[in-house]
């Protein structure tokens, strides 16, 4: 295989696990919509790959808030391991 092929192989993977991801956290987020709207905000910041303090911070809440709903939430999800 030559170094463009191998590349365009890369990319496509890289575009197959990125739809994959994609519908897994929409699964995910629905799994939350009987939830309080702060814990899908705190969701999707985790998403982002926010630390607790910056997520927080961005929503003007306590940490151990934070904390608190991501316990609440891995209760939730725990079918999604």
């Amino acid at each position: 295989m030559n170094e463009e092929a191998a590349v365009e192989a890369v990319a496509a993977d890289n575009v197959e696990e990125e739809a994959c991801n994609n519908i897994l956290l929409q699964e995910m987020r629905d799994a939350l919509s009987d939830e309080d709207e702060v814990v899908r905000d705190i969701f999707d910041r985790l998403a982002l790959e926010m630390t607790q303090r910056e997520i927080a911070s961005d929503l003007g809440i306590a940490q151990g808030t934070v904390t608190y709903y991501i316990k609440k939430m891995r209760k939730k999800l725990e079918r999604f391991r």
